[in-house]
């Protein structure tokens, strides 16, 4: 279980005083609904556990990190899954911040499939990353592999879809070629289930 830390909006003023007009509503509300946040930053989010979780940015950029020695060839192992990653930083410089009313008991906080919409851009480690971060680190490493010669990027798109402990395909008795073996790898399990019928 990973440790959980205080997560609160920056106030991107210092002297506005907490109220109960800045507090964000979460109970009795449509789920449908996303919560708005007009641009404002969530801070000290703790490390993302299940798939659901709010990921911040330093763990974003750790990933991007790994896959960008892994293109560059500087690092020796395989690219970690994001479930993998671990980080202990704290956010120290936090001040003037306006706890919500259902984080102000440290704990883990259930958003409960409610939708947070409108996250302002991350500057800190522990900041959330709204989607526009992630694909824009995605696009920063897609252009980094289209620079590699072709015979390159074939061998770095086929060694990503390696999932991490597993092996590459290798050579199998019967008639199945590799291209078979490597879309068995990636096919959803029902699917394998169905084909073995």
């Amino acid at each position: 279980m990973s440790e959980v830390t205080d997560v609160y909006f920056d106030s991107e003023d210092d002297d506005e005083v907490f109220d109960e007009s800045t507090s964000v509503e979460v109970e009795d509300e449509d789920p449908t609904k996303p919560r708005d946040l007009e641009g404002c930053r969530v801070i000290n989010l703790g490390d993302p556990v299940d798939h659901q979780d709010a990921a911040t940015k330093l763990y974003v950029d750790n990933q991007f990190t790994n896959a960008r020695e892994f293109t560059n060839y500087t690092s020796k192992e395989q690219i970690k899954r994001l479930d993998e990653m671990r980080s202990d930083l704290r956010n120290l410089s936090a001040k003037q911040t306006h706890y919500l009313r259902q984080w102000q008991n440290p704990g883990p906080f259930n958003a409960d499939l409610f939708r947070i919409s409108n996250v302002g851009n991350p500057e800190e480690d522990r900041d959330a990353t709204p989607r526009t971060y992630v694909y824009c680190k995605v696009k920063e490493l897609k252009k980094e592999v289209d620079k590699l010669p072709p015979i390159e990027q074939a061998r770095q798109r086929e060694h990503a879809k390696i999932a991490p402990g597993q092996r590459g395909p290798s050579p199998q008795k019967g008639r199945r070629s590799n291209e078979t073996i490597r879309r068995r790898q990636h096919e959803p399990l029902y699917t394998q289930c169905l084909a073995a019928r």
